[in-house]
């Protein structure tokens, strides 16, 4: 594993944050923690052909299908529609312990429409409630025929297209369960519509009743003749509506007003429940035979997962090589809105034919040094991932650590400044290859000791063969040392506004030009007179 400051650390997390914000899935976090940086470049390599087969992979992936995946659970229930006889004990003990279904030992007078013995013998709840393990998926149907979808695109395998088409079939005797729950008032509803029919039906016959014989039908409900055959005609014509629900025989008594014949609706729906739910039963049993909702929701998984390698190709970052030095072109800082690309290098270069190992970086206040020193830790830690990194082009060095000492700004006094030396000699100390970024080290001294401390430790780096970029306002000091590279950040100078215009692409070799000075260039020009005067002879102190 590669070895990560606490300052370093920060950055790997935040690249995790930056690609984590990208999807709102578990499964992106979780496939990123796979990737941990490592140190060797064997198994970098390894890691860069699986991530680029990835790419591909999500390449040819329909994530419009991925978004309607949704993870299915199982949901235990108690089924009051079946019975489960116990020949022993312990089996009795163990279908008792499932919870799902009625369990007796005794198989005399059973009153319930599925005996689970005339169909299975082992108990495991696939079998004596295999519903259990099919609902889930209907309820999400549109989630996994986005499953099936991209199983047959992805990888040709069609087992879940097949088990889709089953399910959709099942769908059907769902449904019709769900419309027999509401089919006792469906029908009360129908009455109150025949009668409604048959008033009006009875208002166009012209016949007339005497009051005595209209008191005879009201009372014994006996109708005959004409009034008879409109009433039957009105009341087969309803009843035909309910032949789709598998009700065959008459439900309505022939009576005016008509009436429902509760026994006769009971008896009709207690058999269209027994029927229907024996053949759900039936039907789930084969099914669940061929659903493993573990493997479904890994499926799912695999799938969010693959946002990771899309968000990689979306990005446009590009896999690095790996050398002696760490160099890159048009490198983008992430944690920056709209970054300016910036090109630099470290060691060995074969983009800029440079070769010191120890760099200081100067220039302008607000001029990006501390963004170009995240900038490298984050494409060093990314190549280490075996991700490819935020750069057009890109050359990596394996380390063995990477250090970044962040400016402390509220680090002051003696214990900030024993705290720095300790920890950057204890950096630059011991074995292996290291990359090490130190953000303005003079801030916790007096700059001409600090001068004087930091020359030797870049010396020692330098001679162990670590790579070194130090952000710096002492250029001058570090000129005679001919086994580093002083570059600079300039600020080109001020725009018709007086602004700060700052070039972000260091120059190699040579000591930026500070934003103090442009600062005091820019007092002059907005003063007169003595005061002129007074910025001009600091200004002409800068370039003396």
């Amino acid at each position: 594993m590669l070895k990560l400051s606490s300052d370093a650390g920060k950055i790997y997390s935040r690249i995790k944050g930056y690609f984590t914000s990208k999807c709102p899935y578990s499964e992106l976090r979780e496939e990123i923690e796979k990737f941990v940086p490592v140190r060797d470049a064997e198994i970098i390599q390894e890691r860069q052909r699986y991530v680029k087969k990835m790419i591909d992979i999500s390449g040819r992936v329909d994530f419009q299908k991925v978004r309607m995946l949704e993870k299915v659970k199982v949901k235990k229930m108690f089924l009051s529609d079946r019975v489960f006889v116990a020949e022993t004990h312990e089996e009795y003990q163990k279908a008792s312990k499932l919870g799902v279904c009625q369990v007796v030992r005794e198989r005399d007078e059973l009153h319930f429409p599925i005996v689970l013995n005339d169909f299975v013998r082992d108990v495991s709840p696939e079998n004596l409630a295999p519903e259990m393990f099919i609902y889930p998926l209907l309820n999400s149907i549109d989630s996994f025929r986005s499953l099936a979808e991209l199983e047959t695109s992805a990888t040709g395998d069609n087992r879940y297209m097949k088990i889709l088409h089953e399910l959709l079939e099942l769908e059907k005797f769902y449904r019709r369960i769900e419309e027999i729950r509401n089919l006792k008032k469906m029908i009360n509803e129908l009455e109150d519509r025949i009668n409604a029919e048959i008033e009006r039906k009875l208002s166009d016959i012209k016949v007339t009743l005497t009051a005595d014989e209209l008191l005879k039908i009201m009372e014994s409900r006996e109708i005959t003749g004409e009034i008879e055959r409109e009433i039957n005609s009105v009341i087969e014509e309803y009843e035909k509506q309910l032949e789709k629900f598998g009700i065959n025989e008459p439900v309505f008594l022939r009576t005016y007003p008509v009436r429902t014949d509760r026994d006769a609706i009971s008896k009709a729906l207690d058999s269209l429940r027994e029927n229907l739910s024996l053949e759900f039963y039936l039907r789930c049993l084969k099914l669940v035979e061929r659903v493993d909702l573990n493997e479904i929701n890994r499926k799912i998984s695999y799938y969010r997962s693959l946002y990771l390698y899309r968000t990689l190709q979306n990005e446009r970052f590009v896999f690095p090589e790996f050398g002696d030095g760490t160099e890159f072109i048009n490198g983008r800082n992430l944690f920056i809105s709209d970054p300016l690309p910036v090109s630099y290098c470290i060691g060995n270069s074969s983009f800029f034919n440079l070769s010191e190992r120890v760099v200081v970086l100067t220039g302008a206040n607000s001029g990006g040094k501390t963004s170009l020193l995240e900038l490298i830790c984050q494409i060093v830690i990314l190549a280490h991932m075996g991700f490819p990194v935020n750069a057009e082009t890109a050359r990596v060095s394996v380390y063995d650590e990477v250090f970044y000492f962040k400016r402390k700004t509220s680090a002051y006094g003696s214990g900030a400044f024993e705290r720095a030396i300790k920890n950057m000699a204890k950096a630059i100390s011991g074995q292996g290859r290291k990359l090490i970024l130190i953000d303005e080290f003079e801030s916790v001294t007096e700059p001409g000791a600090g001068a004087k401390i930091l020359s030797s430790l870049l010396k020692i780096a330098d001679r162990k063969g670590h790579h070194v970029v130090v952000v710096s306002h002492l250029g001058q000091e570090f000129q005679e040392h001919d086994f580093l590279r002083i570059d600079g950040i300039e600020a080109k100078g001020l725009d018709e506004r007086l602004n700060l215009v700052v070039e972000r692409q260091p120059v190699f070799g040579r000591i930026g030009k500070s934003t103090p000075e442009l600062i005091i260039e820019r007092l002059r020009e907005k003063n007169r007179g003595e005061l002129r005067r007074i910025f001009t002879e600091i200004l002409d102190s800068f370039r003396s």
